[in-house]
This record gives C-alpha cells, sequence and structure tokens, in this order.
C-alpha cells in the first residue's frame, strides 16, 4: 500500500483481555508509539513512573522508549483496544509529546476508534486498509490538537486568545483592538501597513509599535494566523480546492499559502485534508449516544497486521506475564 500522505504508519490493532491476575512487566517499545483504550474492567498502568488506576473509558498513549507494566489487581478483568504505529509526521510528533499518559476518551476519540476497527475487520480490502490509515491521523490529529499552541505557538484552528498566548485581550490598547477588527475582517484581501493605518486613523509606527507590546507578534504574523485558521477550516469543511481556498485566505500564490501553512499547522494542507476523510468523522458527535454496548466486540483478539498481507486471530487472554 502507498503510505505517502499518512500522518501515521498503523502496524497492528488489538483486542485484548488481561486475565485477573495477569501482568506485563515493564518494558518498552523502541520504535513505535501505543495507544490503548479500556474498554471494560480496570488495572494498576505504569507508564514513567505515572501510576493509574487504568479504568473503562480511558486511554493511555505510550512513546517509544516509555517503560510501562499493567497489573490486573482488581476486581474485573480489564479488556482494551490496543492500536501500535509508527510515526513519521514530525508535526504531530512535536504535538504528542506534550499528550499526558493518561487521558478520559472523548466521544470523538470512542467513535474513531470504532471506525478503525471496522474498517480493520476487512484487511484484504484496500479501501479499508486505507481508510485505517486515514481514521488513525485523525485520530491523533484530535489528541494532539490541544497542544499544538505549545508545540508552534498556535493551536490547530485555535482562537485568538491562544494565539497571543492566553493575554487578557481587554487591557490592550484601542489601536491593537482596531487592528485585530480590520484583520479578522478583510484578511481575504491583499492588506498593507498603509492600508490599515488609513482605515484605523493610527500613524503605521505607533499602531505597530502597540500591536506588538500588546501581543507580542506582529501585525503581519497575526495576519498570516488568521488566515490559515480559515484555510484549515475550509480544508476540513468545504469541497474547494487548495488553490481556490489559497486564493479565498488572501494568499498570492500557492506557494506562499502551502510554506505558511506547513510553518504554522506543521505539515502541507495536503497531508491535512487526508487526515479528515469524511465530513462525518470530525463533526460535532457528543450526541450521539455512543456507549460501550454499542462498540464492537470480538471474542477473539483481532491482530491486524499491516506489515503484511494477511490478518490472523490470536487468543484474547494473557494468563501470564508477558
Amino acid at each position: 500500500m502507498d503510505k505517502k500522505g499518512y500522518i501515521a504508519d498503523l502496524l497492528w490493532i488489538f483486542h485484548v483481555t488481561y486475565a485477573l491476575g495477569s501482568e506485563v512487566k515493564p518494558h518498552a517499545h523502541h520504535h513505535h508509539y501505543h495507544l490503548i483504550y479500556a474498554l471494560e474492567g480496570s488495572c494498576c498502568f505504569d507508564i514513567e513512573g505515572n501510576s493509574c488506576e487504568f479504568s473503562k473509558g480511558m486511554c493511555a498513549f505510550v512513546s517509544p522508549e516509555d517503560i510501562h507494566s499493567i497489573k490486573t489487581v482488581y476486581t474485573k478483568q480489564l479488556q482494551t483496544y490496543e492500536i501500535k504505529f509508527l510515526l513519521p509526521d514530525t508535526g504531530i510528533k512535536r504535538a504528542l509529546r506534550n499528550v499526558p499518559p493518561f487521558f478520559n476518551a472523548s466521544q470523538f476519540v470512542r467513535n474513531i476508534i470504532e471506525a478503525i476497527l471496522e474498517a480493520a475487520s476487512h484487511p484484504n480490502s484496500i479501501p479499508d486498509r486505507q481508510a485505517c490509515q486515514y481514521y488513525l491521523g485523525s485520530l491523533l490529529l484530535n489528541v494532539a490538537q490541544p497542544h499544538f499552541e505549545t508545540a508552534y505557538g498556535i493551536s490547530r484552528v485555535g482562537n485568538v486568545s491562544q494565539y497571543f498566548g492566553g493575554k487578557d485581550i481587554s487591557e490592550f490598547t484601542s489601536a491593537t483592538h482596531s487592528i485585530i477588527k480590520f484583520l479578522k475582517k478583510n484578511y481575504k484581501y491583499n492588506i498593507s501597513l498603509d492600508q490599515i493605518s488609513e482605515a484605523i486613523c493610527y500613524n503605521k509606527s505607533y499602531m505597530c509599535l502597540a500591536f506588538k507590546n500588546d501581543t507580542g507578534k506582529t501585525i503581519s504574523n497575526f495576519l498570516n494566523f488568521i488566515r490559515i485558521r480559515n484555510a484549515a477550516n475550509l480544508i476540513v469543511y468545504s469541497d474547494l480546492d487548495l488553490m481556490q481556498i489559497s486564493e479565498k485566505t488572501g494568499f498570492n500564490s500557492i506557494c506562499h499559502f502551502n510554506r505558511t501553512f506547513k510553518k504554522l499547522i506543521g505539515m502541507p494542507p495536503g497531508q491535512y485534508r487526508q487526515s479528515f476523510p469524511e465530513k462525518a468523522i470530525i463533526e460535532d458527535l457528543s450526541n450521539t449516544g455512543l456507549d460501550s454496548q454499542n462498540l464492537p466486540r470480538f471474542s477473539n483478539t483481532i491482530l491486524i497486521d499491516f506489515n503484511h498481507k494477511n490478518s490472523r486471530t490470536i487468543n484474547s487472554s494473557i494468563k501470564s506475564n508477558i
């Protein structure tokens, strides 16, 4: 399968039942990442000295070289969905460094995991195998999104306050407020500092100095942020091609658009679009009512090995130390 354009390289998908009293001794993976979703039960999970009562509805995120272990010391056996993958994309990798080892799975994450498992149940279908890769990209973007600000100084499609480092915008000077308002309204057009100065009736030198003092950013950098934020939304929610999006968000050339998008988001716009295979996947799923009863269930572990052509099943119970 051609893996160009994928954010991550999906390796294996597991559905595992850990027998009571079983143990996974401390170990680390040297190359691949490991995402674990707790479907039922609980365990004592440790990642790099961070111990947690890992239970239903939680996710564990294990990076390469992270020493981790599991002890099923509670009264109900643990069932998990587990995804192992490589992560060649440096942008996502940088943001994922700040993801906590344990977090509660959002409705979005739970639905994406379900979509991956559904597609993985047809491992000999090239479209379904490709869908797994795209869904995994969407999953990782969603998990990484809150941490893009830390990684790049900008969230994926963050708000103005996030871009300015969470500063209290109400304390900005009137000149800065006027600049922000003007740029948000006119970002689609070719804008010069002289035009801004004339429109808001402030001296050009003063307004540049005031904006930098208030926000810590230049006017030009903020204009690019506004343009890329709107471009990111158009990439996800519209059928416009990248050239049209570039033009609609005020860029003079597709090359400038591509370069600016990659600088701020961490990946080219084409790759960003590929990580959202269907609009339905990225719409608000908070009211779907999905719970653990709706998730796929298998009597045996489903092991999809994306390094080989065929899938196989393995015993779902781990009864001894691994």
